[in-house]
């Protein structure tokens, strides 16, 4: 009854025009309006598809434009213990690549009028821009301390200030600013100093020149042929060949990114090719025939463009690590397609492709349905990559099953005299089997319990563990390089921060700067060297107009005096009167013209407008009780502790939380789909085989000390959706128990090939994921014929 249906719908052994003409146009709009909408862009930044901490949604979208500023810089150390043999290598690799158009600035020299910009400007601004320290002591009133410390710098025996522009600033105000800004930025805590317009720093006899640069906005950082970062590495490998003694090291995102992305290709490569031979060897094995071959080669290929194109549409771009997932769909596509040769190749009377598709109808549609919903409910998930990755096969799986279901049965299949299938591994497994079942109730007892006990001690033993530091494993000749370059460059970034918001700029910044005054207060505790902020360059409207009016009522009428005291006469008194006048309308702002120097340090740290809202960042450096800057950000208004890593891996663990309610919610809905099929009783044997798989992987996780985390119970997911197939083809073939056998067992070999290889990821989510549906789909397979139908030959 079920093939004359399936005939009167899809087709009667001749081409069906309607469902062919459904296939080639569901495909045709999958594939063809993405590819003509969307350029392909694979997204190689690992933390871009990390989800963002709960605490810090408000700050998230200011959080990735800060990530996006710092992820495109990177910098090149290139050190020797002769400064002229570094300073000669570190030029020839600026000479190379200065004229790139990959990069959007590199640097090697420094502009010896970059510092006087900055002090002229500085000076410019000298009644506006003041630290916190004289504005105290002009609200106090210490008139005659500053004008004491003015002359003693004047004329003390250690004069070190300029005296060209004394008489426009008898008070030095100007040099109050520059040495304020000196101690309290960047340059006080890095370790280069400037030799021969170079930046140069020692480290253990070596001098070290530093040459950085940022990738242009339109150049991925993924490894290409061609790409700058890799032609950067050969041209410095080459270089360390030719000279002796020379000491490279690297720092940057584009490092990083170019190397996993790399890794990510070879491994796909390596994946697909080890799944394709398996797929290949096996097919010719048991089929003996290259139909079956060609036809699973086009139906996976059809599929995975498909899959690809499908992602592409949802997400606008691809991440590297979802193709080296979505090497796994090789291996549970292909099962649909074992099951339809094994029935046509296994039957002794030769069967048409409607009447192969007929008998194995049900099975393959209830195991469709099942793994779908795991697909859907790891789409729930609020976690992007894990989105990307169930979109990828979901639609890769619906695309196979379309094209099981109405063009391979449309296809002539050969005629052979004699369809055999090897069905001794098929025998010897059950065998295996029926001396299991033929055990006594006390050895069934004693397996029990140490099964039991074994599963036990794994599960006490499980860490649901979820440290983002342990994602992504660099190499060790970048680990190497890191940690030199953090040694030698001596920034002292924390890997934490803050974002302040505002409904305007003037907001911003003056709740920056309440911020800052906390900071240099916990500064003279010693819990940090110093910071990097915005107002430190430009202050709120607010404290310049505060500064400017203190220095008119406590400054200005001590200025005849001042003058006076350094040689000075009424002229000079006028004149400097007349300046400080004119200098009202000399305010600050982010749109002011700002020394070029600061430009790129500015362009970080002040975040802009998005989204209707202002924010800034502010880095401290060398910081170290981090609790005592989080407890202060939580005591401030719009000021927010940014703690990635940390931020992260809460967030992770909350989401393995969710996880579990997913895979709760998964066996859920597939023991409803089941028992309006067989019932409630038989539905529950039939799921308990995957369900207690999880069990005994998760164990297993336990005892190989691999932690339980977000994307094992993920897995777990996958496990129920993928290995209840194998208890459904069971129950739905009990009578061909050989072929039946033998088909599970060739679905499960590819499946295994693909996760295990998945198992083998350099990147720690894809492994962990492809190691708990490794174990979870084996134990499918071993306890699925123990679910009430006892396989017999």
């Amino acid at each position: 009854m079920l093939s004359d249906v399936l005939k009167k719908h899809f087709g009667n052994g001749q081409w069906n025009r309607p469902m062919v003409a459904f296939w080639i146009v569901f495909h045709l709009v999958l594939i063809g309006i993405p590819l003509f909408l969307y350029p392909i862009k694979i997204n190689t930044d690992l933390y871009s598809v990390l989800p963002a901490s709960h605490e810090l949604h408000k700050v998230s979208e200011a959080e990735r434009t800060l990530s996006s500023k710092t992820t495109s810089q990177f910098y090149v150390l290139v050190g020797h213990e002769n400064f002229e043999t570094a300073k000669k290598a570190s030029e020839i690799l600026y000479a190379a690549i200065k004229e790139d158009h990959s990069l959007d600035t590199v640097r090697l020299y420094v502009d010896p009028s970059s510092m006087q910009e900055i002090q002229n400007f500085l000076f410019a601004h000298r009644y506006q821009m003041q630290g916190p320290e004289m504005v105290r002591q002009l609200e106090k009133g210490e008139v005659d301390r500053i004008s004491s410390d003015a002359l003693s710098s004047v004329y003390g025996a250690f004069q070190f200030s300029s005296l060209d522009n004394l008489a426009k600033d008898p008070f030095l105000l100007g040099e109050n600013s520059l040495n304020r800004y000196l101690s309290s930025s960047l340059f006080s805590s890095l370790a280069f100093g400037i030799k021969e317009n170079v930046l140069v720093a020692s480290d253990s006899g070596v001098q070290y020149v530093m040459l950085s640069g940022s990738l242009a906005p339109h150049v991925s950082a993924i490894a290409k042929e061609g790409h700058i970062i890799g032609r950067i590495n050969e041209l410095c490998a080459k270089m360390e060949k030719e000279t002796p003694g020379l000491r490279l090291a690297f720092s940057g995102v584009p490092f990083h990114s170019y190397e996993s992305s790399s890794n990510a290709q070879n491994e796909v490569m390596i994946i697909s090719i080890i799944s394709m031979l398996a797929i290949i060897v096996l097919f010719i094995l048991v089929f003996r025939s290259p139909v079956p071959l060609v036809m699973v080669i086009g139906y996976i290929f059809v599929a995975g463009l498909t899959a690809l194109c499908c992602t592409l549409w949802a997400f606008k771009e691809i991440h590297i690590f979802t193709f080296v997932f979505g090497t796994s769909l090789i291996g549970i596509c292909i099962d649909y397609s074992v099951h339809f040769f094994m029935d046509w190749k296994s039957s002794q009377e030769n069967k048409t492709g409607f009447d192969v598709r007929a008998h194995i109808f049900k099975g393959v549609i209830l195991g469709f349905l099942t793994t779908e919903a795991g697909y859907l409910a790891v789409m729930l998930a609020p976690f992007p990559l894990l989105k990307q990755m169930a979109l990828f096969s979901f639609a890769g799986l619906l695309s196979s099953l379309l094209t099981i279901m109405i063009i391979f049965p449309n296809l002539k299949l050969p005629t052979v005299e004699k369809r055999i299938v090897p069905l001794k591994a098929a025998d010897i497994l059950l065998k295996v089997y029926a001396r299991i079942f033929a055990l006594k109730r006390p050895a069934w007892i004693c397996i029990w319990m140490v099964a039991i006990a074994v599963i036990i001690s794994g599960l006490m033993r499980l860490n649901m563990e979820n440290d983002i530091r342990g994602l992504y494993s660099m190499s060790d000749h970048l680990k190497k390089s890191e940690q030199l370059a953090a040694r030698v460059m001596n920034l002292g970034t924390s890997g934490w921060f803050f974002i302040i918001s505002g409904k305007s700029p003037e907001e911003v910044l003056q709740r920056e700067e309440r911020l800052c005054s906390r900071l240099d207060a916990e500064k003279e505790k010693g819990q940090l060297s110093s910071y990097m902020a915005t107002t430190l360059f430009v202050p709120s409207l607010a404290t310049q107009n505060h500064t400017y009016s203190l220095i008119r009522e406590k400054l200005l009428p001590s200025s005849q005096n001042q003058l006076t005291q350094l040689g000075f006469g009424t002229a000079e008194n006028e004149q400097f009167l007349a300046d400080f006048s004119a200098a009202s309308k000399a305010m600050v702002t982010m749109d002011s013209k700002l020394p070029s120097n600061l430009g790129p340090m500015l362009n970080t740290l002040w975040l802009g407008k998005i989204d209707g809202v202002y924010y800034s960042a502010v880095l401290p450096l060398h910081a170290k009780d981090q609790m005592v800057f989080k407890e202060m950000a939580s005591e401030m208004d719009s000021v927010y502790f940014v703690d990635k890593m940390t931020d992260i891996g809460n967030e992770l663990t909350r989401l393995s939380h969710i996880a579990l309610g997913l895979v709760i919610l998964a066996y859920a809905l597939v023991l409803v789909v089941l028992s309006f099929v067989y019932g409630f009783r038989a539905a529950f044997r039939i799921i308990r085989t995957p369900l207690l798989a999880c069990i005994i992987a998760a164990s297993l996780l336990g005892h190989l000390g691999i932690p339980y985390n977000f994307f094992a119970i993920v897995g777990a997911i996958l496990t129920l959706s993928i290995g209840i197939d194998y208890s459904l083809f069971f129950k739905e073939n009990a009578k061909t128990m050989r072929t039946t056998m033998l088909a599970v067992l060739l679905s499960v070999v590819t499946t295994l090939l693909s996760f295990g290889a998945l198992g083998l990821s350099s990147f720690a989510p894809v492994s962990t994921f492809g190691l708990s549906v490794l174990f979870g789909i084996s134990f499918c397979f071993f306890l699925a014929p123990f679910n009430g139908t006892r396989p017999q030959k």
